[in-house]
């Protein structure tokens, strides 16, 4: 896939030039990011069951609150995974079995913002299907007086401009550190992981703030996070609940807005 920088270069402070960073060798990059996947995500096969609840609060378009949320989560496994979502505008229960993703009756998709904030505690780092074509370049950016190191998954370009920093999928950790300290997309969309944790050897992001065109549009707190003994039982789909089918479609399909569906 080829992109025309054109259509991205929207007003900002993320898109950062591509001569005042430092680019290294790919296949180490993509080392460094697999070894930061192992430390920052709590969907391991390898961790304990666990039991997860985080209060969010949303933002309008001018940055002005509008209202407040939770979600909470049980997670024994891939598929062994239930989660609450319960807000103003949006409540629902999904349940991952391997049969498939069971959710509340009549209800649609997780909205895009509440979706942030589950990943950003869950899986902040990207997936397979991210990476898949994508060459990994890193760049370091001074951060105030902090020194990030930020792997862009990067990919071409129509007249071979090198990609500013942020254009496409970020991710910045702590200098020579394995620890993500923010991500960012698209010149636009930023997210900052204020205070971290640790959890079963994890780092956690405990209170993020996520920022669209300079505007923040959320906030999150984890409230709690503990190792529990989870019964397979949790994990059955009970009445009210119908399997989600999924659609395949030849055109991408739509992301959801920052401010809704």
């Amino acid at each position: 896939m080829t992109f025309s920088i054109g259509r991205y270069l929207i007003a900002g402070a993320l898109l950062i030039p591509f001569g005042r960073l430092h680019a290294e060798n790919h296949a180490a990059i993509a080392a460094r990011l697999q070894s930061a996947d192992n430390a920052n995500v709590l969907d391991d096969a390898t961790l304990q069951p666990w039991h997860l609840k985080v209060s969010f609060q949303l933002f309008d378009a001018k940055g002005k609150p509008t209202e407040q949320g939770t979600l909470e989560e049980w997670w024994a496994g891939q598929d062994k995974d239930k989660r609450i979502f319960t807000s103003p505008s949006y409540t629902a229960t999904e349940i991952q079995t391997k049969d498939g993703l069971y959710r509340s009756t009549g209800v649609g998709a997780v909205p895009e913002r509440l979706d942030i904030v589950r990943q950003q505690v869950v899986h902040p780092m990207p997936s397979k299907e991210d990476e898949a074509g994508a060459k990994p370049v890193l760049r370091r950016w001074n951060f105030g007086k902090v020194q990030l190191d930020c792997i862009m998954l990067s990919l071409p370009i129509e007249d071979g401009t090198p990609a500013p920093l942020g254009l496409f999928p970020t991710y910045c950790l702590g200098h020579d550190k394995d620890t993500l300290r923010a991500s960012f997309n698209f010149g636009s969309l930023v997210i900052m992981r204020n205070s971290l944790g640790v959890f079963q050897s994890r780092t956690v992001a405990t209170d993020i703030t996520a920022m669209m065109n300079n505007v923040t549009v959320l906030s999150s707190h984890v409230e709690k996070l503990e190792g529990m003994a989870l019964p397979d039982a949790d994990f059955l789909p009970g009445t009210g609940l119908k399997k989600y089918q999924i659609s395949f479609m030849l055109v991408p399909k739509r992301r959801e807005g920052p401010y809704g569906d």
